[in-house]
């Protein structure tokens, strides 16, 4: 895979000045770290030309959309028509979290966006929200591999495609008369977010079923009708990674393009921390990594009806259109007027890093955030099915996505370390189903994994020596059930034996409480409470409220060594 991650190494020219040596030497830049393709603009006439700007994995990072506005302006004043498309995942992150997204929608809009393809981040507020954004859009929002519907399964049964919130396909036609077909593709992985809102049913092709359904849009596109003429090109937007878990519904971009045929090029895919500009056998695939690192650009000659051109060009070199930079500094004034307000301080830095830390070992935020959502609950939850020793809590690594460090605490930290919107979740589950989900978490270690147990009042032994026994997968996961438990130990709970026909009271997310990851035997667990209190609120009052302002050295300078790993 050609790839470059989104924290950039190379310096590149301005683009002003690099336009300006281009009308000198009739040259342009072609350079890139590991094969990824960065240029500038190469020509001043862009006359007869369609170019196609596209952005993936944006989540908050507003201060990208003047930039494309401004590049959009200059292809246009070089002759260009020009075409804005979003590849997923436009609506989350720590700004939108107050207006739940509407205000992505905004600036998408005063950008210009012409399309953009659902992702799974555009779930993170919920259905009513989700509605409420799509709706708001002056653009299209595109998914053919899922049926998003308000309502139960049960409703679905009398449910057609119009009652969905997408269409599966779009065609654009140029004023030059290229027509461009577009469909878009979500990620499976959405099923574990969906599934957490009782508002909201999904039902996301498997594998196998989504290759007939992604050829069934791309032949449809084609072909079209009287009305709009079938498609030259054909592009997938996609919200999908690059290779798919290996699940009966897991499935990437790589997987599509080898099984489908009439695909011109597909923008996004990637892992949306990289960008590329190609897969590792030439495939067609172009993303620009997260937070707007890079903006993609596709060239299509008109006169040909073709692909002629595509590259990467750095964000962060571009100039700013001074409308869309209003707007966004308005929202971001406004973000840091609420967010930004210092309300805590930490005597020690708290560890939120990915490997190692959060997804391979207990880590000191891992026990900060598992002892939160235990005290949130208990301010909330009148009555509890066990006693206080019977109490305890989980949550998944991959839901922590950054440190905190010592010092002054801001909302704007916590909301950057805990950005999913998740909210505080209750699941009753025996001993027995305790010790398999944490064997089931663990599985993957030595390996980072995503689903590893940050937890408050389970001590527990891991030896990773000894291989995980897998069993068949869980239903609708890519997480594996242990046929056997026989590298974990729970050593004590709250100090006391623990007991696997006891009943203990696990305090989680709602992402945890709905199956994600590997925890399964959460989502079916009969007796359970949600509090509907955000992941962020319960560990602002934690420690506003229960620690009196200060994270102490004593209490999480270090992780508490709840979790022994052998290796």
């Amino acid at each position: 895979m050609r790839f470059l991650k989104a924290g950039r190494t190379l310096a590149y020219f301005p683009l002003a000045l690099f336009i300006a040596l281009i009308l000198c030497t009739g040259a342009y830049a072609d350079t890139g770290a590991e094969g990824v393709v960065i240029k500038e603009p190469p020509e001043k006439d862009y006359h007869g030309k369609t170019v196609i700007l596209h952005s993936n994995d944006v989540n908050g990072a507003v201060e990208g959309y003047p930039r494309m506005a401004w590049l959009k302006n200059e292809f246009e004043r070089l002759g260009a028509e020009v075409i804005l498309v979003d590849a997923g995942n436009a609506s989350a992150g720590p700004i939108h979290a107050s207006g739940k997204g509407a205000a992505a929608m905004e600036l998408m809009n005063l950008t210009g966006y012409h399309i953009a393809a659902v992702g799974r981040n555009e779930f993170v507020y919920g259905y009513d929200a989700m509605k409420r954004n799509l709706r708001r859009a002056a653009f299209p929002f595109l998914c053919a591999n899922a049926a998003i519907y308000g309502g139960t399964e049960e409703d679905m049964a009398d449910m057609t495609e119009s009652d969905t919130l997408c269409s599966r396909n779009y065609s654009y036609t140029t004023k030059s008369g290229v027509t461009i077909g577009f469909f878009g593709l979500l990620t499976p992985k959405a099923l574990l977010s969906a599934k957490a809102d009782s508002g909201l049913s999904l039902v996301v092709s498997r594998r196998g079923d989504v290759y007939r359904r992604v050829q069934e849009q791309i032949d449809a596109l084609r072909e079209n009708g009287d009305v709009i003429p079938g498609a030259d090109i054909v592009i997938c937007l996609s919200n999908l990674e690059s290779v798919g878990d290996g699940s009966d519904v897991g499935y990437g971009s790589l997987d599509i393009i080898a099984k489908v045929k009439g695909l011109d090029l597909t923008l996004g895919g990637g892992n949306n921390d990289a960008a590329i500009t190609s897969g590792p056998n030439g495939e067609a695939l172009q993303a620009c990594g997260e937070k707007f690192a890079y903006i993609g650009v596709v060239v299509i000659d008109d006169a040909a009806r073709k692909i002629e051109d595509r590259w990467l060009v750095a964000s962060e070199d571009l100039r700013e259109d001074p409308t869309v930079l209003r707007a966004a500094d308005q929202l971001q004034s406004r973000f840091q007027a609420e967010y930004g307000t210092i309300f805590a301080r930490s005597e020690a830095d708290l560890n939120g890093e990915a490997d190692p830390g959060v997804r391979t070992e207990e880590t000191n935020l891992g026990d900060l955030i598992a002892d939160a959502i235990i005290w949130s609950a208990k301010q909330s939850v009148e009555e509890w099915d066990t006693d206080e020793n019977h109490i305890v809590g989980i949550t998944n690594g991959a839901g922590i996505r950054a440190s905190i460090h010592k010092g002054n605490i801001t909302r704007n930290m916590i909301a950057t370390a805990f950005p999913f919107s998740n909210t505080v979740s209750v699941v009753y589950l025996t001993g027995a189903e305790l010790l398999e989900t944490l064997e089931a978490s663990t599985g993957r270690l030595p390996e980072y994994a995503n689903s590893y147990p940050q937890s408050s009042g389970i001590a527990f032994t891991l030896d990773t020596r000894i291989p995980y026994d897998a069993g068949e997968l869980y239903p609708e996961s890519r997480y594996a059930r242990p046929a056997s438990i026989r590298r974990l130990k729970i050593d004590s709970i709250r100090g006391l034996p623990f007991d696997p026909d006891e009943v203990y009271a696990v305090v989680t997310n709602n992402y945890c409480a709905a199956g994600g990851d590997s925890y399964y035997l959460m989502k079916i667990a009969e007796n359970r409470i949600e509090t509907d209190i955000s992941i962020e609120q319960a560990l602002v009052d934690y420690i506003s409220q229960g620690l009196g302002g200060v994270i102490t050295d004593a209490m999480y300078g270090q992780a508490r060594g709840d979790h022994v790993i052998l290796s």
